[in-house]
């Protein structure tokens, strides 16, 4: 049976073992990522030159979509009308961007305290 000291050591080595493979890994995924990025980019502009939502290929087929984020700007703000409005459906442990979203598609407008981005992206799925 292995003693305490001879696992520690193990691990230690493991452990860093597994550092170096990931930081070895991080920098072949680098260019990998960076070219993925761009090719990202080329059909995005393409969709968005011909109007297109989604193609199929004989390979896959590459939609476009929307990433909403919400962040917040003023805690203090949004509490406030959270209180105001006994709208407690808007908190989660973070911002729950779907009611955000409604809040703002109904309204028109965003809860104090709150900024949002939306950015087209290209989802790729393999057939």
């Amino acid at each position: 049976m292995p003693t305490i000291q001879q696992v520690a050591k193990g691990y230690v080595t493991l452990r860093n073992f597994k550092r170096s493979l990931e930081e070895k890994h991080k920098e072949e995924l680098a260019p990998i990522k960076a070219d993925m990025l761009k090719m990202e980019a080329f059909m995005l502009n393409l969709f968005s030159q011909q109007g297109l939502q989604n193609i199929s290929t004989d390979e896959a087929t590459v939609y476009k979509s929307k990433r909403v984020s919400v962040k917040m700007e003023n805690w203090q703000d949004f509490f406030e009308f959270v209180q105001a409005n006994e709208a407690w459906h808007f908190l989660t442990r973070s911002v729950s961007k779907t009611m955000v979203a409604e809040y703002l598609e109904e309204t028109g407008e965003l809860p104090p305290g709150l900024s949002t981005s939306t950015e087209q992206i290209i989802g790729v799925r393999s057939k």
